[in-house]
């Protein structure tokens, strides 16, 4: 092959791969898995193991992002296959993925294998990531399946944190590993302890939508103190950033309008609760966001299994529905 012809397919991979990228911020998932597939074509014809890997990587990325988890599952089995022309970073990405999704599809002993061999690997940033995805697995199972382990949680995103350096590029993720804690705090109903690491994570962040995510938990904590004005405060302050047009994320904009349906059920207004949490299901289904599916409608099932058990049957049978794609199966 010529040294022309070498250098334009060279650039013909990166064309497509930047395109791709580009459709991945987007959010436009089947769009970027077609041009890192043609990306990938190439780094085949050219023979170079590491393009190869980089599209892989990508593909299997997208996969989980979208929540296909099977098809990630499979690809990132292939890339362990290419484990001596990887990175040990890229390596370990690609373990932790695995992990992962052992842990949502309900392999947790495979899951937490993973997650403790992670740990001993050298890198720092290796082993928080396997910190943080332990710490995860517990808090998921505590909250989903009746499994008392919110202690490990907390334990397991602690050490987590023992791990950033605190540099500029750690910021971040400190704060989410310090409202990931506020968050387990706060399903063991210590609501003082959530609250302390809630506001503790907020000196740390400039990201506009992490604030956001942030300012939703405070609500909830409020709301269970019984301080509604400060409850609603943090909501709307919460919901104008969700709502500007350069911070718009349907996630978490469905996820604030169940809180203020929460903050509704506490005052009594349950019609309003009602139309607020059906809101919110919508949002949470259409971005295929199951857990909080779940939750959403175990509320209403609770709110009306007293005085509308029609409505509460429906909702409990929804409840069901949804949380067959949190029970385990055979990947």
């Amino acid at each position: 092959m010529s040294a022309v012809t070498t250098v334009s397919l060279q650039e013909l991979f990166y064309q497509h791969f930047n395109q791709a990228s580009a459709l991945l911020e987007k959010k436009e998932y089947h769009k970027a898995n077609l041009f890192f597939a043609r990306s990938l074509t190439i780094g085949e014809i050219l023979n170079d193991p590491q393009l190869i890997i980089k599209s892989f990587l990508k593909i299997a990325d997208v996969l989980f992002v979208s929540n296909k988890l099977q098809d990630a599952y499979t690809v990132y089995q292939d890339l362990e296959a290419l484990e001596t022309d990887m990175s040990p970073e890229v390596y370990c990405h690609v373990r932790n993925r695995i992990g992962v999704i052992f842990a949502r599809t309900g392999r947790y002993q495979e899951a937490k294998n993973i997650f403790e061999d992670m740990v001993k690997h050298d890198d720092p940033k290796a082993k928080r990531r396997a910190y943080i995805n332990m710490g995860m697995m517990y808090y998921y199972r505590h909250s989903f399946f009746e499994e008392n382990c919110m202690d490990k949680a907390i334990q397991s995103f602690t050490k987590a944190d023992e791990f950033c350096s605190g540099k500029d590029d750690d910021q971040l993720m400190k704060h989410r590993i310090l409202r990931d804690i506020g968050m387990a705090f706060y399903e063991m109903k210590d609501y003082t302890s959530a609250l302390r690491k809630f506001k503790e994570s907020l000196l740390l962040i400039e990201d506009k939508v992490e604030l956001a995510k942030t300012l939703n938990e405070i609500a909830k904590v409020y709301i269970e103190f019984h301080d509604y004005e400060q409850a609603q405060k943090n909501l709307r302050e919460a919901e104008k950033i969700l709502l500007h047009k350069n911070y718009r994320n349907l996630e978490e904009l469905s996820r604030n309008i169940f809180i203020h349906g929460l903050l509704s059920k506490k005052q009594g207004r349950t019609e309003t609760a009602f139309s607020q949490f059906k809101t919110a299901l919508q949002g949470f289904v259409e971005s295929e966001i199951y857990p909080e599916a779940v939750l959403v409608c175990r509320e209403i099932y609770e709110m009306y299994r007293d005085i509308n058990t029609e409505r509460a049957d429906f909702y409990m049978d929804q409840y069901q529905f949804y949380l067959n794609y949190l029970d385990p199966m055979v990947l």
